[in-house]
């Protein structure tokens, strides 16, 4: 009933198959993505844990269907790069649109090794053509590579590293100048993003009940 209340009669009827698929895309390509997992269960030497959030999957179905609403926005020959990847769901399901490159920082080294394993499993079960990386770091320390356009936060950590990753994706995008997304899934912190005055919000979605956040930066896009 709270589910209703909130979100309208669609969602809480949707709830199920959602979850669903997220079950049916593990079991389909022998990945495990979907287990909720803790900071404090996790070996992470980063400085930074304190203010990181715990592992949860992004929901398949919302994630798909924001990329098929966003397709022409994206910048030419799009690379993702997802900010505390957890165990590599999103690089998956980018792959599944064409992505030329999908890439996941993690400073959770267990998380890291898992997500190797998925995107490996996924790539050899459908013959992806996706370039998949793994980069074990804090994203805070993350050198952002200039051909990385689409960047990608699951409300991972708290304002404080935020802000240092949204300076970095500033220094990056001046070093080297281009059109660039940052797409915002529970978009908790979204004045923080706005506030930083690099960036502007295109679209706000809510896909039965899940919150996802789209904003430019650097060049003009379509």
């Amino acid at each position: 009933m709270d589910s209703l209340r909130e979100n309208g009669f669609k969602p809480a009827l949707a709830r199920p198959y959602i979850l669903a698929a997220d079950c049916w895309f593990d079991f389909r390509y022998g990945t495990d993505t979907n287990k909720f997992s803790p900071l404090n269960r996790l070996d992470i030497p980063s400085r930074n844990k304190e203010h990181g959030k715990a592992y949860m999957a992004t929901r398949i179905m919302p994630l798909r269907k924001l990329f098929r609403q966003i397709k022409a926005s994206l910048p030419p020959k799009p690379v993702l790069l997802d900010f505390g990847c957890g165990k590599g769901r999103v690089l998956m399901i980018a792959a599944e649109f064409g992505f030329r490159a999908v890439r996941g920082v993690e400073f959770a080294p267990e998380l890291c090794v898992r997500a190797r394993k998925n995107c490996a499993a996924f790539k050899s079960a459908t013959g992806s053509a996706t370039e998949f990386e793994i980069i074990e770091s804090d994203v805070v320390d993350y050198l952002i590579r200039p051909d990385e356009n689409v960047f990608f936060f699951y409300n991972p950590f708290d304002a404080v590293v935020l802000n240092e990753v949204l300076v970095n994706i500033t220094i990056s995008l001046r070093k080297a100048p281009r059109a660039a997304l940052i797409i915002y899934c529970n978009p908790c912190l979204d004045s923080v993003i706005e506030q930083g005055g690099n960036f502007q919000k295109l679209s706000d979605h809510c896909f039965w009940g899940y919150r996802l956040s789209v904003f430019k930066a650097g060049g003009e896009h379509p």
